[in-house]
C-alpha cells in the first residue's frame, strides 16, 4: 500500500512540475519570440546597410530618381490605392533592387522600434515587420508625398508597432532608404474608421508619412493614424539607430517604466519560476529535516 501510495505521489508531483514549467513557458514565449524576430530584423537592417553603403552612388541615384518620379506621377493622375496588374508589376519594381521586396527601414526611438519595410501589406511582411501600402508615395521624401507606412498590433510573437499609441505630437521617427536618412515628426494622432483610410490624401504642399495600425488593443475596429511632417535629419537625433552595432541587444524590462505586454508577462514568468523553486527548496529542506527527525526517533524506540 505504502509503494502504491509513493508511486501515486511521484506522478502527481511529476504531472505538477509539468504543469509549472508548461506555465512558465507560456509566459515567457512571447519575451522570447519577440526579440529573436527582432534579432533577425536587426541582422537584415546592419546588412541592407553595409550593402547601401558599397552601392555605386549612379545606380543609387538611379533607383532614387525613378522613385521620385513615380511619386510625381502619383500626385498628379490620382492612381488611388487599388493598382491595376501593370501597375503593381511597375511598383514593386522600385525601390527592390535585390528583388527581395525590402524597400528600406523604420526606426521610432521611443517605442524601440527597428523594422524593415516592405513592398504591400501582405500578411507574410506584416508578420514580421512594417508594410508600405501600395498607391501611397514612396517613402524618399519630397514636396507633394504622403507614404502610408502599416504595421501590425497585438501579436503574441512580435511587438511590431504594438507601442504606437504611446506616441505623442513632437515624437520623432527615422526612414532610411539606400543609405538616405528621413525625419518625421508627428504633427496628429487620430482614430479612423479602416474604410476611411482610403481618404488619406496627397498634398501637394506637403512631405508627409503616415504610420498606421489597428486599434483599440485586441478588438481591431477601427486604425490609429499617426500624421508626421519631414524635417531636418539630425545624425544626433538618430545616433543610437539600428545599424550603429554590429549586434543586437536584448532589450531589459523597464520595472517601473511602461513595459509592454510581452515584458509583463516575462516577468511574471520569472516571478512564477523563482517561487516554483523557492517551493520545491523549502519542501526539500522539509523533507530531509522530517527524515532526520524519524531516523532519530527510530533509534531511540530501539
Amino acid at each position: 500500500m505504502n509503494k502504491k501510495r509513493k508511486a501515486l505521489s511521484a506522478v502527481l508531483n511529476l504531472m505538477l512540475v509539468m504543469f509549472f514549467l508548461a506555465c512558465v513557458t507560456l509566459l515567457l514565449y512571447p519575451f522570447v519570440s519577440n526579440h529573436l524576430m527582432y534579432a533577425r530584423q536587426y541582422e537584415r537592417i546592419v546588412s541592407y546597410d553595409n550593402r547601401s553603403s558599397k552601392m555605386d552612388d549612379e545606380e543609387k541615384q538611379r533607383y532614387l530618381s525613378a522613385a521620385r518620379a513615380y511619386n510625381e506621377r502619383l500626385l498628379n493622375d490620382k492612381i488611388g490605392y487599388r493598382l491595376s496588374e501593370k501597375q503593381m508589376e511597375e511598383y514593386l519594381s522600385l525601390l527592390n533592387y535585390e528583388s527581395d521586396n525590402t524597400m528600406g527601414y523604420i526606426r521610432i526611438p521611443k517605442i524601440d522600434v527597428n523594422l524593415m519595410i516592405y513592398h504591400t501589406v501582405d500578411e507574410k511582411y506584416l508578420s514580421t515587420g512594417t508594410g508600405h501600402v501600395p498607391g501611397s508615395s514612396l517613402p524618399v521624401g519630397g514636396k507633394g508625398t504622403n507614404s502610408i507606412i502599416m504595421g501590425h498590433r497585438g501579436l503574441t510573437s512580435a511587438t511590431l508597432f504594438t507601442n504606437l499609441d504611446r506616441l505623442e505630437v513632437g515624437d520623432r521617427f527615422f526612414i532610411s532608404i539606400l543609405g538616405d536618412k528621413l525625419a518625421y515628426e508627428i504633427e496628429d494622432i487620430s482614430v479612423v474608421e479602416p474604410e476611411k483610410l482610403q481618404e488619406i490624401s496627397i498634398d501637394p504642399d506637403e512631405d508627409i508619412c503616415t504610420l498606421v495600425t489597428c486599434t483599440p488593443y485586441g478588438v481591431n475596429s477601427h486604425r490609429l493614424v499617426l500624421r508626421g511632417h519631414r524635417i531636418p535629419y539630425d545624425a544626433d537625433d538618430d545616433s543610437q539607430g539600428a545599424g550603429g552595432e554590429s549586434y543586437y541587444r536584448i532589450r531589459v524590462p523597464d520595472i517601473w517604466g511602461a513595459p509592454d505586454l510581452s515584458e509583463i508577462l516575462a516577468m511574471l514568468g520569472a516571478a512564477v519560476l523563482i517561487t516554483g523553486l523557492i517551493v520545491i527548496i523549502v519542501k526539500k529542506i522539509k523533507r530531509k529535516k522530517s527524515d532526520k527527525e524519524g531516523g532519530n526517533k527510530n533509534e531511540k524506540d530501539s
